[in-house]
């Protein structure tokens, strides 16, 4: 029995291949110290949630609407002019990312290649929610990330771009060395495997690529402000 055990052990835990992973994401501000600069930093500071699921070489990103009553909902809904990220979608075999966007009540698809990050890997460790962790930096110019991945849970993943190292990413800093104080971070904040998990590829929308968005985005921008301009121009004449 002992032989089966020991058999069969390893076997149960490569089959952990799926995952399902809530982020918490936070930006840090400095402002200043008047009234209006500490509440503009409190705005900023408010958290938000996003949801990764995937497995060694897929991931799907959603973002997580939460109620907050002193808040309200910690979201990034659409707004006029603007547009929403429904999904992001990562193949790293195929080499693209694949993204569900709405814009003026229209759904799009935005297949891109994406550029993998080349991290540099340290010794550097530490334990996260039970997972060892390993730390890897990345710098470019004035950009400095710090990225805490787990070997133990095969993927490339990470949150929003960040990926391609040899195990998915727990937590995240993002900072400028000029800046220090003003950073980013991305915080686990529950974890799931379990390989009976399930995602798929988008598919509702018209599929176009990122020029393509670009120009219907600049389009859209141009009949919003002319809406905006022509609402200012009758509400500025007085009537009889």
């Amino acid at each position: 029995m002992k032989y089966l055990l020991l058999i069969f052990f390893p076997i149960f835990s490569f089959g952990q291949e799926k995952f399902k992973v809530e982020y918490e994401v936070r930006k840090f501000m400095n402002f200043g110290k008047t009234e209006q600069d500490l509440e503009t930093e409190k705005r900023y500071s408010r958290p938000l949630y996003i949801e990764l699921t995937g497995d060694n070489n897929r991931c799907s990103q959603k973002q997580i609407v939460k109620l907050d009553n002193s808040q309200g909902a910690t979201s990034n809904l659409n707004y006029i002019g603007g547009y929403k990220d429904l999904e992001s979608y990562y193949d790293f075999d195929k080499n693209y990312l694949k993204v569900s966007r709405e814009m003026d009540n229209k759904l799009y698809l935005i297949k891109v290649d994406f550029t993998k990050i080349n991290w540099n890997l340290t010794r550097e460790t530490k334990v996260i929610k039970g997972f060892n962790v390993k730390k890897a930096i990345y710098e470019e110019g004035d950009l400095l990330l710090e990225a805490w991945y787990a070997t133990e849970i095969k993927s490339k993943c990470g949150p929003n771009n960040y990926n391609n190292l040899p195990g998915l990413i727990l937590e995240m800093r993002k900072s400028f060395k000029t800046v220090p104080d003003q950073y980013m971070t991305y915080k686990l904040e529950s974890i799931q495997l379990d390989n009976s998990l399930k995602f798929t590829e988008p598919n509702k929308g018209k599929l176009i690529n990122q020029e393509e968005f670009k120009k219907l985005e600049s389009e859209y921008k141009k009949r919003v402000q002319m809406m905006v301009d022509a609402e200012n121009s009758s509400g500025g004449v007085e009537k009889d």
